[in-house]
């Protein structure tokens, strides 16, 4: 006798994939990965029309969860989204060779973390909305 059909149900969802394939928008924005209810759910990458690129997982059409972006200028970021803003914990490396690591929240330096100089100066803190 079977019990607990829904356990069984969630259990077998677990193991189906799911689609992927590659969406080209119509600004020339390319993104290639998971889908899932018709939006960009899971694991993607997308590649803007202007050089921008985010890898990683994406929840509702928009990146969410842990990611990196590569942006045009040659700055990197590598950590949690949200939104499609840094939100939690994540490095920023600029083209220059500043770095900082630490807490974000809406795309903004905020909470711990350390900013690093070019010459070696650094600075280890709480930080407030970017200050």
């Amino acid at each position: 006798m079977w019990h607990g059909k829904g356990s069984w149900i969630a259990l077998i969802r677990r193991f189906i994939k799911r689609p992927s394939g590659k969406l080209l928008h119509a600004n020339g924005d390319i993104y290639e990965g998971d889908f899932l209810h018709d939006a960009k759910n899971g694991e993607g990458v997308m590649v803007e029309a202007n050089g921008r690129r985010y890898k990683g997982e994406w929840k509702d059409n928009e990146p969410c969860g842990k990611g990196s972006y590569i942006f045009v200028n040659g700055d990197e970021y590598e950590g949690e989204v949200s939104n499609g803003k840094f939100q939690g914990s994540g490095r920023y490396t600029w083209k220059d060779g500043r770095v900082y690591q630490g807490e974000w929240y809406q795309s903004k330096m905020h909470g711990k973390g350390c900013f690093m100089y070019v010459n070696g100066d650094s600075y280890d803190g709480d930080w407030y909305e970017g200050n």
